[in-house]
């Protein structure tokens, strides 16, 4: 991916339809979804079948139930936007069933966020050249801080790129390119598929929950030995919540960190986008540029 995506994540209005999904898994707190949907509902017209509360096991019912539900989401006429409930898993197991509503994406873009799990679907956007937003899901809005809320709206609301918060540098050098990636483990597991995207040029971003931090290194291992990180040009890291290891070993950064330093690409960490009690969204696709050496991290043309 040397450039930016075809199909950047249009933008929306206040007031715009939004379809919510549930392609992974089941709800865990409808209180919390309730209270999530609310927050939705106060700026837009917010669409939600009953059904994205069926339960099958860890899934949100089955894949059948979720794939129709998800196609008919990303081919609906006036639908806006669409937003996932929670993440989880299962996203994965549905991407073979869409493949005729992501290619109609290319010709009518619609806002996908999602985090987590919804990696996946992401993914098999960018392998078609249609950008998304990694963003909270219904499920976390209601407990959100204000800055988490007000990024994600201005960010599929408003051109151009946010101000950036104060970030790390990892490793010095400076890049360019669209920002691609997401949840570490679902990368992992797309590696060897057709729907990890081209990596070539691109600021890879990766965050994790709940990952030890050896897992963290496999799964970049797993990265590196199929070839799908030749060629990035940086990364940028997101929080690794609940990652911690033995008292003494190497933490999750270090690690990450070190399986990188092989590419000897910039790296800057910090960024507040994953599973912790702050989640700014990010346009994945758009184009970024780094510096390793000050830590931050700028939007091109925004």
């Amino acid at each position: 991916m040397r450039g930016p995506v075809r199909r950047p994540a249009p933008l929306i209005h206040p007031g715009a339809p939004v379809r919510v999904v549930a392609p992974a898994g089941p709800a865990r707190d409808f209180e919390e979804v309730e209270r999530g949907l609310q927050v939705l509902s106060r700026r837009y017209e917010v669409r939600v079948d009953p059904a994205v509360r069926s339960r099958k096991g860890y899934l949100a019912g089955d894949d059948e139930r979720r794939a129709t539900e998800l196609a008919a989401a990303l081919t609906e006429p006036d639908v806006r936007a669409v937003v996932a409930l929670r993440g989880g898993y299962g996203t994965m197991r549905i991407l073979p069933r869409l493949a005729d509503a992501l290619a109609e994406l290319e010709a009518a873009p619609r806002l996908v966020v999602g985090s987590s799990d919804l990696t996946a679907l992401g993914s098999a956007m960018l392998a078609g050249g249609v950008g998304w937003v990694h963003g909270p899901m219904v499920a976390r809005l209601g407990r959100l801080d204000d800055a988490s809320l007000e990024r994600l709206f201005r960010i599929m609301e408003q051109p151009g790129g946010p101000q950036e918060p104060g970030l790390r540098g990892l490793s010095s050098g400076r890049a360019t390119g669209p920002v691609v990636g997401g949840n570490l483990a679902v990368l992992a597991a797309l590696s060897g598929t057709l729907f990890l995207p081209d990596l070539h040029g691109a600021i890879l971003f990766v965050e994790d929950v709940g990952e030890k931090p050896y897992r963290l290194d496999r799964m970049l291992t797993q990265l590196l030995l199929s070839g799908a990180l030749h060629g990035v040009a940086g990364a940028l890291l997101g929080d690794f919540t609940d990652c911690s290891g033995p008292e003494g070993e190497p933490q999750a950064e270090e690690v990450v960190v070190e399986r990188l330093a092989c590419l000897g690409v910039p790296i800057v960490g910090g960024f507040p986008a994953a599973h912790g009690e702050r989640c700014f969204a990010l346009r994945m696709g758009d184009v970024a540029e780094i510096d390793g050496d000050r830590g931050t991290l700028s939007w091109v043309g925004g």
